[in-house]
């Protein structure tokens, strides 16, 4: 029998009947709220450029692996992983030759950080929601395209919620295949917002009223759903819903309505409200 900490119980979550893990370091004894992690290590061969595809790294990112060996016969190969290697966070090349590179986490101590990595995310988008809106109601598109970079680190944020979510898991009443899909649809959202300003920078349109009121209401959306997130409420929750469904009343009387270069932003519009409503099965 040891007696533990009740701080560091209550900082680990660590309820009645829970495993411990302990190690056994001859003089020390070690007792982890989680099991030690494996140094997971994964090999890939990617012959030539054109068979190279992002996915083939985030997929073994998302999974919890902590070093990455490529193997390649074309180095143009390195430059592709040299681009993605960017949208890893943790992540660097850490020795590279002719035809073989490692890839490996460097800093697994950013893993403990869920939460604030989660509110960074959320907040981001937000940012993102907000600063667009901006653009729209003055009809001044010179600089939108600086906006996004909010979406690269939205993915960024996205891919390494993910990650931990895989190899850690949360300990909170929250469940975390839910939260998974929950990061997974904000990351969403932050690619209908991408694909709004790519639209506005090449297109310049001066939208209607009714596209930038839609616009306010979707931005009080987010706003509202992070909040529930944060500290989930009932009333505060049937306002939402309520709200989301007469938002897509109007959006529905008022969508033939609107001008033809409006319908693009408003369609977008409508996906990332769609979005939110399902990223709150939490």
């Amino acid at each position: 029998m040891v007696s533990l900490p009740p701080e560091w119980l209550r900082k680990n979550n660590i309820q009645r009947g829970d495993n411990l893990y302990l190690t056994d370091n001859n003089t020390t004894l070690i007792v982890q709220a989680q099991p030690q992690e494996e140094n997971k290590e994964i090999t890939i061969i990617i012959n030539t450029r054109e068979d190279y595809c992002p996915r083939l790294l985030t997929m073994p990112y998302l999974q919890g692996y902590n070093e990455i060996i490529i193997n390649f016969r074309d180095s143009a190969v390195l430059n592709e992983i040299e681009q993605e290697i960017k949208y890893l966070p943790g992540f660097e090349i850490i020795k590279s030759a002719h035809n073989t590179c490692t890839i490996k986490n460097i800093s697994q101590g950013i893993e403990a950080e869920f939460d604030n990595i989660l509110n960074r995310l959320t907040n981001v988008l937000i940012f993102m929601g907000n600063e667009t809106y901006s653009y729209v109601k003055k009809g001044d598109y010179v600089n939108i395209m600086l906006l996004k970079s909010c979406e690269i680190e939205s993915n960024k944020l996205s891919l390494l919620s993910r990650r931990m979510l895989n190899t850690k898991g949360i300990r909170t009443e929250k469940n975390t295949f839910a939260i998974y899909s929950m990061v997974t649809l904000m990351e969403a959202v932050g690619d209908e917002f991408r694909f709004i300003i790519e639209y506005l920078a090449e297109k310049k349109p001066a939208l209607h009223m009714k596209t930038i009121a839609f616009f306010e209401n979707i931005n009080n959306m987010l706003r509202t759903f992070n909040q529930l997130y944060t500290k989930f409420d009932t009333p505060t929750f049937v306002k939402f819903r309520a709200e989301r469904q007469e938002i897509e009343k109007e959006i529905f009387k008022q969508f033939e309505k609107l001008p033809k270069e409006d319908i693009y932003v408003a369609h977008k519009l409508y996906n990332i409200m769609e979005l939110i409503h399902h990223a709150t099965y939490f």
